[in-house]
């Protein structure tokens, strides 16, 4: 049984939300707008950040997600990034005009 869509998801989860392996998940739509932190991986038929957390109150890792382009619906805020996808690889500068990193970035 594999995770199709995040609809009703609670919109506030303190601690870490984890979406791997999902291989028919094709959007982030319906995730909550806050969590601790947030890991995406191996979700090979996403093609956006669209719906993905604004608020990420601890790390925000992003690693094997092949078909991710562009930083729309990056997280706004985030202690730690870790964006080791995708199709095209981001450049440090490119994430920080779009997100408020506290601390490090990984690309």
């Amino acid at each position: 049984y594999y995770i199709t869509t995040l609809e009703n998801c609670p919109k506030n989860i303190k601690k870490t939300l984890c979406i791997a392996l999902c291989p028919n998940l094709v959007s982030l739509k319906g995730c909550p707008e806050k969590v601790g932190s947030f890991i995406c991986r191996k979700n090979n038929k996403l093609k956006s950040l669209k719906g993905c957390p604004k608020i990420i109150t601890g790390t925000f890792l992003c690693v094997e997600c092949d078909n991710i382009k562009s930083l729309a619906g990056f997280p706004t805020q985030a202690e730690d990034v870790y964006f080791l996808c995708c199709g095209k690889k981001f450049t440090e500068d490119e994430i920080q005009k779009v997100c408020n990193v506290k601390n490090k970035i990984r690309v």
